[in-house]
Parts: structure tokens; sequence; C-alpha cells
């Protein structure tokens, strides 16, 4: 979170070409809008960690995971290091389930 307030802080552009590690845009760029089955960007704005979800720590096998959007995996993240930012301990959190609801995106 203090990285994302340096960054708005200091205005800095964090758009950059497509990562190696993420996938190799070239074998889906064209240099112009229009051709059919590929893209006329290699340039994105992209988080560090996103292979770093650890899905047993929120009971959800590693295959999940994998089928997840990346964006519930990071609202599931953001949301425990919320709880635990808040002073909620496991212990302290331990009540019987009630039915709650969230949403990730609208």
């Amino acid at each position: 979170m203090n990285q994302f307030w340096d960054v708005l802080r200091n205005g800095r552009d964090c758009v950059t070409e497509i990562p190696e590690e993420r996938w190799d845009y070239r074998d889906y760029f064209a240099p112009s809008r229009g051709a059919i089955g590929r893209s006329y960007s290699k340039w994105g704005a992209f988080l560090d960690g996103v292979d770093q979800f650890d899905p047993l720590f929120f009971n959800i096998s590693p295959r999940q995971a994998e089928l997840m959007d990346p964006h519930e995996r990071l609202f599931l993240e953001t949301a425990w290091e919320t709880i635990e930012d808040a002073g909620y301990t496991p212990r302290r959190s331990a009540r019987p389930p009630e039915p709650r609801w969230a949403c990730s995106r609208a």
C-alpha cells in the first residue's frame, strides 16, 4: 500500500512493456489495429507477486486458485490484510459463522 501511495504522490508512470515472465507479447502483437486474434498493444501496468498467492491459506485448492480471476485472489489477500491491520486475531474472530457477502467487482 505504501508503494501505491508513493506512486501517486510522485506521479510516477507505472506502465511498461509486458514483462517476459508474464507472457511473450510478441506471440500476439501486431503493430496496427484490426489484425484478427492479435493485440496492437504491448504495454500495461503490472502488479508484482501475483504468483505468490497461497491458496491453502484460504482453504482453496491450488487447481481452483489457478482458475480464479486474479482480481478475486487480490481481493482475498487485501481483505485478510485489512482484518490483520484492524487487530483481529484468528482466536478473536473465531465465532460461529454468519452469512456474509462481499463483492470484489461491480
